[in-house]
């Protein structure tokens, strides 16, 4: 998939004309000027591609415009080229992709019947095989989700590991997923606790 140049740059025009705007839209809770905005970067966004995005400021207030390219590798090529065009002059933070978190590894999705579930990740465990490839398969023993359908789990700890590791380790570094209320009592001694995650991926 090709950016294409003009659109690329027509967009950033917009956003530094725009930027101090935003800024107001978002601190006044300015809700006719917001709906604009919203309007805008999405028809801007959404024409490049499936992206979401966010916008707002961090844990250090610095200001913060956000690409997610929803787990997708090809995507995640377009959204770091469409940030690789950001005016730094602005002094924003741009992100082709989402962070990781400091967080308490709690956290909410909606299962398949549309209802809000409530996650606590803080005692899972993990087995992790790396692959050839330097990529590593991933075995979560998390029993308190045991209960839910196969995806749905899935997809639990696939935004697990958005929040913990960043979106961008999640693509490129995990090769698949798998969850199960308990590991193997073979494979017991080789389980790792959560806490450890991070570090396994060379993350601090």
């Amino acid at each position: 998939m090709q950016i294409n140049e003009d659109k690329l740059e027509a967009f950033w025009q917009w956003f530094v004309k725009n930027s101090t705007i935003i800024k107001e839209v978002i601190e006044h809770n300015d809700t006719n000027q917001s709906e604009r905005i919203v309007e805008e970067l999405n028809n801007f966004i959404l024409d490049f591609g499936m992206f979401t995005w966010d916008i707002g400021q961090n844990e250090d207030n610095v200001w913060f415009f956000l690409i997610s390219p929803n787990g997708d590798p090809e995507l995640l090529l377009m959204s770091q080229r469409i940030m690789a065009d950001a005016p730094s002059y602005l002094e924003w933070l741009f992100l082709s992709s989402r962070p990781s978190k400091s967080w308490d590894r709690q956290f909410s999705i909606y299962n398949n019947e549309m209802d809000l579930i409530q996650i606590d990740g803080t005692y899972w465990s993990y087995l992790a095989f790396e692959e050839d490839n330097g990529q590593i398969e991933l075995v979560f023993e998390a029993q308190n989700i045991a209960h839910l359908d196969e995806e749905t789990a899935e997809f639990a700890v696939n935004q697990f590991l958005v929040n913990e590791l960043g979106e961008q380790e999640r693509i490129l570094k995990v090769s698949s997923v798998t969850v199960v209320p308990i590991i193997d009592e073979e494979d017991q001694e080789d389980k790792y606790p959560i806490d450890l995650l991070r570090s396994h991926f060379g993350i601090e």
